[in-house]
């Protein structure tokens, strides 16, 4: 794997949110061993969201490929779309060779608790949403 890229959206988790609460994230993870989260606040609500953080850290790329490890054999056996209704989303791109993409899609429902603590571990910055 090249690249992992991460959407999640925890909205309908938190329809109360506060204007300045993270709702949204994006996170990639590059072979390299460059790691980029950029996030949205909740601002006016949805379709209103304001421009929350960024950052960008470098890890080993020896930890980049535990995490890329640890994925492509999670999702190994997980269907393509696991979605529920009333519950945030996430969704991943597992970019290959060639750039051939894996998608997945699923709720952030606590099923992947596991995996989420595994990455955010790893990458040394605060509140990774991931899979919640």
């Amino acid at each position: 794997m090249r690249k992992l890229k991460l959407y999640t959206n925890i909205e309908k988790m938190s329809p109360d949110a506060a204007a300045n609460e993270e709702v949204e994230q994006r996170l990639s993870i590059m072979n390299t061993g460059k790691v980029v989260l950029t996030s949205s606040l909740y601002g006016e609500g949805y379709g209103k969201y304001r421009k929350g953080r960024k950052e960008e850290v470098m890890i080993d790329p020896a930890v980049v490929e535990e995490i890329f490890q640890e994925v492509e054999n999670f999702f190994a056996s997980q269907p393509v779309y696991n979605i529920i209704p009333g519950f945030g989303m996430w969704e991943m791109s597992m970019v290959g060779e060639h750039n051939r993409a894996k998608q997945y899609f699923g709720a952030t429902s606590g099923v992947y608790n596991d995996l989420t603590q595994f990455i955010a571990r790893r990458i040394p910055i605060a509140n990774l949403m991931v899979f919640k």
